[in-house]
């Protein structure tokens, strides 16, 4: 015989009609309706609270999935970026890199053409001398020429 651990909460009358076939159980139970009605609606509202709870646990896990295909997206994009960054970089670096040798070597020619100047500064000043005349004391004046 059944024995059932009621509790002592307020009770509530129902009329329900069920089938031939399950009130023959019930009674084979050795169970009452009322007790066989109050198991079956309990057990209705488990095996609903826990098919929420795994629809909720679905839709979070679907959104965890979702989540993480946005992060590998995002992952994927960003590393795309972070690649470009990276060639833009390496593009600039090898662009210094030429920038330097190309200044340098405008410095050696810079500086090759001050030591030109300076040595052409330094012919004309011996052209010059030799250009001018020398001062004699024997020079006339322009005025006698005789």
């Amino acid at each position: 015989m059944y024995h059932s651990m009621e509790t002592q909460e307020p009770k509530v009358k129902i009329n329900a009609r069920i089938d031939v076939d399950l009130h023959k159980w019930i009674l084979a139970e050795g169970m009452t309706v009322s007790q066989a009605t109050q198991e079956g609606i309990t057990l209705l509202r488990e095996t609903r609270s826990c098919a929420r709870d795994t629809k909720v646990d679905n839709g979070t896990q679907a959104g965890d999935q979702k989540s993480l295909d946005n992060d590998v997206l995002v992952s994927h994009g960003l590393r795309e970026r972070i690649e470009d960054l990276r060639k833009q970089i390496d593009l600039m670096s090898d662009q210094l890199g030429r920038k330097d040798e190309q200044i340098t070597q405008l410095n050696e020619v810079t500086q090759k053409q001050a030591v030109h100047i300076q040595s052409l500064i330094q012919e004309n000043s011996k052209l010059n001398m030799k250009l001018l005349p020398e001062k004699t004391e024997n020079n006339k004046r322009w005025w006698k020429f005789w």
